[in-house]
């Protein structure tokens, strides 16, 4: 005869809990498929550099020159380049875009680039473009390069923009990403 407590047999407690031990053993095997795949993912970065440079608080001068590096590149391959702006909302930018000069020198073996870049950072309603709250970033691609294992750049970016001093700029950066 069966002893029953409560509501539960003795047998049904004893197959819940193979059953919890099986779904444990489940979860955890996932829980190592996922690191093991985020330790093989973190091996192989996409961006080779970003970073942004703040432009001069009293306003940004057509002979002030922003300066990026990029460190030796681990591979070889096809590299995205995107610019990225930042306006603040405090300071107002009182143009629709905004373009910039880009020069790049790239060395082992010696390479130049320059492009013009104009940057769209409001549309035509008037409506800021790109995120943000206090400061609006932009993103724009702007160049598709054939890279060689261990080059390393210099890029600098100035404004080709008629007036003189610009307000309202806050930052510009640069990515270098492979595809």
């Amino acid at each position: 005869m069966e002893q029953r407590f409560g509501f539960f047999c003795p047998q049904a407690l004893q197959r819940a809990a193979t059953v919890r031990r099986a779904v444990w053993q489940g979860v955890k095997s996932l829980a190592c498929l996922a690191v093991v795949a985020g330790c093989l993912a973190a091996c192989r970065p996409r961006t080779a550099a970003f970073a942004y440079e703040n432009a001069p608080v009293d306003g940004w001068q057509p002979i002030d020159t922003l300066h990026f590096s990029v460190d030796s590149l681990r591979e070889g391959g096809n590299y995205l380049l995107t610019l990225g702006v930042r306006t603040s909302t405090i300071v107002a930018y009182p143009y629709r875009s905004i373009t910039l000069r880009v020069h790049q020198c790239w060395h082992q073996p010696e390479t130049a680039f320059c492009d013009t870049v104009c940057v769209r950072l409001v549309d035509g309603q008037g409506n800021r473009e790109g995120r943000g709250i206090t400061l609006y970033q932009v993103e724009q691609p702007f160049a598709r390069h054939a890279f060689q294992t261990g080059q390393r750049a210099e890029i600098t970016i100035t404004h080709l923009m008629r007036s003189g001093l610009l307000q309202g700029i806050e930052s510009v950066g640069v990515r270098v990403e492979r595809e």
